[in-house]
C-alpha cells in the first residue's frame, strides 16, 4: 500500500544524487482517514529520513522544524503511530539503543516493521507508553542496539 525507496538516482547528464521516493497505492485512500493532521506530517517527515533499511533518526527538533507541529503534537502523534495497525501490520515501530555508560542514544524509528522485526524488538530497549512521559520510563532491557516498544 505504501512503499518507501531510499536509494540513488543516476542518469545521463546528471549529477548522481540520493533520493527518497514514496510510492502510494490508490488502495491507501481506505486508509487515509487514520493519518489526520500530524501523524500524517510525522510519518511523511520520518520517511523523508529513512536510510536503505527502512530506519531513520530525526530528533524531535527536526520533526517539529520540518512538520511545524509542536514537540508535545510530534510525541502523541508518534505515540499513536507507533500503536497503529493496518490489516494486522504495524505502521512505526521507536526504539532507544543504549550506549555504553548508561545513556540512551537519540531515538530510532523503523517504518513499516515486519512482523519479525517487531517480536524481535517490541520487548527491550526504554519504555514509550503513551502518557508516560521521560520521567517515568522504566528500563525494560539493558541491551545495545535494541528497540523499545512505543
Amino acid at each position: 500500500m505504501i512503499t518507501i525507496f531510499n536509494g540513488r538516482r543516476r542518469g545521463l547528464g546528471e549529477i548522481p544524487t540520493s533520493q527518497v521516493y514514496a510510492k502510494i497505492d490508490i488502495m491507501f485512500r481506505e486508509y487515509l482517514h487514520l493519518f489526520k493532521g500530524a501523524k500524517l506530517a510525522v510519518l511523511l517527515a520520518i520517511s523523508l529520513h529513512a536510510n536503505e533499511d527502512g530506519w531513520a533518526w530525526p530528533s524531535y527538533e527536526t520533526l517539529s522544524r520540518e512538520t511545524g507541529y509542536s514537540q508535545d503534537k510530534i510525541r502523541d502523534a508518534l505515540s499513536e503511530l507507533c500503536q497503529m495497525t493496518i490489516d494486522g501490520h504495524r505502521v512505526l515501530l521507536r526504539y532507544q539503543p543504549q550506549q555504553t555508560g548508561g545513556q540512551f542514544a537519540s531515538n530510532r524509528y523503523l517504518l513499516f516493521p515486519t512482523p519479525e522485526e517487531v517480536e524481535q524488538y517490541e520487548h527491550s530497549g526504554i519504555s514509550h507508553q503513551p502518557g508516560i512521559g521521560f520521567a517515568g520510563r522504566a528500563v525494560v532491557a539493558k541491551h545495545h542496539n535494541k528497540p523499545e516498544p512505543c
